[in-house]
């Protein structure tokens, strides 16, 4: 939850982010350019799953962030119009 005005964690009904979920692996993506429709067309999507990007996060080493492959605005906006529950990484 990262967007500016959105529900605290504490506010989300657990039953919003509970259910069958897909997971799609993506460990072998490039961390360097973004996640794209056909990558997640790899795997079927249904509406009210929860899906689970498997992209090789590795703990960074102190004082550096995380390096892992973004999600494009189009395989975003893709994920929207599955009508998904929820999305993790």
């Amino acid at each position: 939850r990262l967007l500016r005005g959105g529900e605290t964690p504490a506010r989300i009904d657990l039953n919003d982010v509970y259910g069958p979920a897909r997971v799609v692996d993506l460990r072998w993506h490039n961390r360097h350019t973004p996640i794209q429709i056909t990558d997640l067309e790899l795997k079927p999507i249904l509406e009210d799953e929860v899906v689970i990007l498997f992209v090789g996060y590795e703990t960074p080493p102190p004082g550096e962030w995380p390096r892992y492959a973004p999600l494009s605005t189009q395989a975003a906006e893709y994920l929207v119009a599955k009508k998904i529950r929820a999305l993790a990484t």
